[in-house]
């Protein structure tokens, strides 16, 4: 998912892990193709990637994939996709997947992120701490197309069943995802991006909320510095 650049020594850890070749290679925005076609190259591993990137289409996909998907389409590994718009990029899609533990896994691209990886604290700054953001860095936010918009496609996961989200650009968010996905969402987007601040929601407020049971400590937006 969404394969970020490699050296050798991280393939052969994903070989072990894997425990052989991956089976596919499924990207969730036309801008996180990445290591796709290196793994493609190496193993043969075929690349999956959103029909609306695709040049013709008006996306911004720079290789070939072997195959595209829509939501609705069939995927590798019982993924399923759901198109999200007013987001970063027009072929941006939620994925989500029922894992072998039994466990529902939300994959959210560039959409919504959790606590940055250590590597990147520098890069992102305002991730530092657990919790859910909107986007990836300080400045992205400005580059929605429609927050609104996407606020009502993000909503949509709020139904599916999932104990785990993972964003494209941090760490694997697991305490009460869909809690605070619910929270993150019930913010007004609009208003908080035209005041200056960045939609967010904290694990340590999150937890004074009883997993978002109750309301009596509201979660809001950490204002811009």
């Amino acid at each position: 998912m969404d394969p970020p650049a490699a050296g050798e020594a991280a393939l052969e850890r994903l070989l072990a892990v894997l425990g052989g070749p991956p089976r596919a290679t499924v990207v969730t925005n036309d801008w996180h193709e990445r290591a796709g076609y290196r793994l493609r190259a190496r193993w043969g591993t075929p690349v999956w990637a959103p029909a609306a990137g695709l040049p013709e289409r008006g996306g911004e996909l720079e290789g070939r994939p072997d195959h595209t998907y829509e939501e609705g389409t069939p995927l590798p590994g019982g993924l399923r996709a759901l198109k999200l718009e007013g987001g970063l990029f027009p072929a941006e899609h939620l994925l989500l997947w029922p894992a072998p533990t039994g466990d529902g896994v939300l994959f959210t691209g560039d959409a919504i992120n959790g606590q940055a990886p250590e590597h990147q604290s520098g890069l992102d700054d305002w991730r530092r701490a657990p919790g859910l953001y909107v986007v990836v860095g300080t400045t992205m936010v400005a580059w929605l197309a429609d927050p609104p918009r996407l606020q009502a496609g993000l909503r949509r996961a709020l139904a599916e069943d999932f104990t785990l989200l993972c964003g494209a650009h941090a760490q694997p968010y697991r305490e009460h995802p869909k809690a605070a996905l619910a929270q993150l969402l019930a913010q007004d987007w609009a208003a908080i991006l035209l005041a200056g601040g960045r939609p967010a929601v904290y694990t340590d407020l999150l937890r004074h909320t009883a997993g978002g049971r109750r309301a009596t400590l509201p979660l809001r937006a950490r204002p811009a510095p």
